[in-house]
């Protein structure tokens, strides 16, 4: 429901995490995996969330690579992750954050990591959290199936989980008559 200004009531700070409240620059060309950006109830910027309210994380060292973000899901501290392709090498890359857009130091390397599934590109496309745990789902390059299903599934600190599939990974071929493409999401 539309509402002119002065009717609107005071301005309350919502949690991007809680809420989804989140846009994705999808194609930071060379500069970050993501720019991540919060709002207020009322749609403008929460400024107290990040840097004026975006984050942005880099991946890639390189300043012509293609780094960008698929997906982001919420835990209930209002902690959230990101996920999105890492290039040079393509690989799936996570990055978890505090509800003020910090990055968690306790996940990962210094709050992120990147998930190789094999030689070729790898492209996450969505994630999940259920209680601690980290889904992530997206395509893997095989060389001898193409592209398969892939799903990594990772504990609180960003390791792999080893009692899921092999090493915590999971790659699935559908078509079983190689050099097909399977996507998982």
């Amino acid at each position: 429901m539309f509402a002119f200004p002065s009717e609107r009531p005071m301005r309350k700070k919502v949690s991007v995490a809680a809420t989804t409240f989140a846009l994705f620059s999808l194609f930071m060309w060379g500069l970050a995996l993501d720019r991540t950006t919060a709002f207020a109830a009322d749609g403008i910027l929460d400024t107290t969330f990040g840097a004026e309210g975006k984050v942005m994380t880099d991946f890639s060292a390189s300043t012509t690579s293609n780094d960008y973000a698929t997906g982001i899901a919420a835990f209930s501290d209002g902690s959230f992750v990101a996920v999105g392709n890492k290039s040079s090498p393509s690989d799936f890359a996570v990055a978890k954050y505090l509800s003020n857009g910090a990055l968690d130091e306790t996940f990962g390397n210094s709050g992120k990591l990147t998930t190789d599934f094999g030689s070729g590109v790898d492209n996450p496309i969505a994630v999940a959290v259920s209680g601690n745990s980290i889904l992530v789902a997206g395509t893997a390059a095989i060389a001898s199936t193409g592209n398969d299903f892939a799903v990594a599934k990772y504990g609180p600190t960003g390791a792999l989980d080893i009692s899921f599939g092999t090493g915590g990974k999971v790659t699935t071929d559908f078509n079983n008559s190689g050099q097909n493409d399977d996507t998982a999401s």
